[in-house]
């Protein structure tokens, strides 16, 4: 084999696993680009006004079978933009899957520093919710499961 024929093999064999690396990448950062979409968004301000619990209902628009529409609980100081969604976004304090028939979940600030979040059990796929923090900053967080619906 000469040194051409060998040069061009090394060149066929590195474009042949570099083209799908590429390919694959490119839709990886497709789907982390900030697909998602807020289908609905309400804000709770605590009682002292120092605190913005929000909740929203996301599509994260990820597709390729990925895809899911959750229920996401974030706290800010009031005023203050979400900046990501999911494990990634520091302020996500509460998300879990939305099934068709359940209820949004229904927040409730007991007291400036404690927020009590209910949510329906039919959102549970799995035991818990994908995230699901017991205190953020000085804001102490209760969780309660909705009664089931008759």
């Amino acid at each position: 084999m000469t040194m051409l024929e060998t040069r061009i093999g090394k060149f066929i064999v590195f474009w042949a696993i570099a083209i799908p690396l590429m390919i694959v990448y490119l839709m990886i950062q497709a789907v982390r680009e900030d697909s998602s979409k807020i289908l609905q968004h309400a804000e709770f301000l605590s009682p002292d006004k120092h605190w913005s619990a929000i909740l929203e209902t996301v599509d994260n628009g990820a597709g390729f079978g990925q895809g899911m529409v959750y229920y996401e609980i974030h706290l800010h100081r009031p005023g203050e933009k979400v900046a990501d969604h999911g494990d990634q976004d520091d302020s996500s304090v509460f998300y879990i899957e939305k099934m068709d028939d359940a209820r949004a979940p229904q927040l409730n600030w007991t007291d400036a520093s404690h927020l009590s979040i209910a949510y329906d059990t039919a959102t549970r796929v799995k035991t818990q919710p994908g995230k699901h923090l017991a205190k953020f900053h000085n804001v102490v967080i209760m969780y309660q499961t909705l009664p089931a619906q008759p």
